[in-house]
């Protein structure tokens, strides 16, 4: 999501907000986050792969869901909304940064 300024990301970042809530419902896509430790490893980051589009590109779904979000009085808000898809992997032991570039094409973890 890209924010028209910071002013306006800062009342994003409150859940409460109605704008806050208004964006996390459209884009509550029922994402699974029950499984065991998946909401933990993503609040860390350890044992995470974040795939989505290239920076500086515009996806057909960038279109359409910013599109929306200007329907739904979030113009004011964001500029464009974007989805990425996190891939949370369990292991007996914590995966190296090094381990899962093995198995990801990305240069950098988040």
């Amino acid at each position: 999501m890209k924010c028209r300024n910071v002013g306006l990301e800062e009342e994003l970042k409150h859940p409460a907000s109605p704008f806050r809530i208004l964006l996390d419902r459209l884009l509550d896509y029922g994402d699974y986050l029950a499984m065991a430790g998946t909401s933990q490893a993503i609040s860390t980051g350890q044992n995470v792969v974040y795939v989505h589009p290239r920076p500086a590109s515009i996806s057909p779904w960038s279109s359409k869901a910013t599109d929306i979000g200007a329907l739904c009085k979030l113009g004011d808000h964001v500029e464009r909304i974007e989805r990425g898809t996190a891939f949370a992997f369990t292991s007996e032991e914590d995966l190296s940064d090094a381990d899962i570039a093995r198995f990801s094409h990305s240069s950098t973890i988040a």
